[in-house]
């Protein structure tokens, strides 16, 4: 009886604190990720993509591997496909935009909403530092649509 009354509370504990249909509303209403992309080409350019970093406790390592990596092959941005963060927590999304800054892609962005992003107020931590949770955005012949599938529905 212990065990499951554990695993309930661990459970209750990753409960997200919003719905589709309320971001998708609240999203209507907020600019998408402050975006800063020069493109020296407009028809030729790369850009990395990486999902399910679980951030978590404040540890980058992983993200900032990848930031560097991207540089190193000259991205000229990098989309974030969900799941950055492991529990929803302000720590590790600070973490995240601590390591994006000092990686040398602050403004260089395209961040998804993952299912692991909105446990506790992680909605409330990635709309304030990204804005909505689906957007559209065209760089050079591109364009990029970011849609919220954090609930399992498009």
């Amino acid at each position: 009886m212990r065990r499951i009354f554990l695993i309930l509370l661990l459970v209750a504990a990753c409960v997200s604190q919003s719905v589709w249909y309320e971001r998708f509303q609240q999203s209507k209403d907020l600019p998408h990720p402050p975006i800063s992309i020069s493109l020296a080409d407009s028809e030729v350019f790369s850009f990395a993509m990486v999902g399910d970093l679980h951030v978590a406790n404040g540890n980058t390592e992983r993200l900032q591997t990848i930031l560097t990596q991207a540089a190193n092959e000259g991205d000229q941005f990098i989309i974030l496909l969900g799941d950055i963060v492991d529990q929803g927590d302000k720590e590790s999304f600070e973490a995240v935009e601590t390591a994006i800054r000092n990686g040398g892609f602050e403004g260089k962005v395209l961040p998804l909403l993952g299912h692991q992003d909105m446990f506790a107020n992680g909605w409330d931590e990635f709309k304030s530092k990204w804005g909505a949770s689906h957007y559209a955005i065209t760089l050079g012949n591109s364009r990029f649509l970011a849609l919220d599938s954090a609930d399992g529905i498009i």
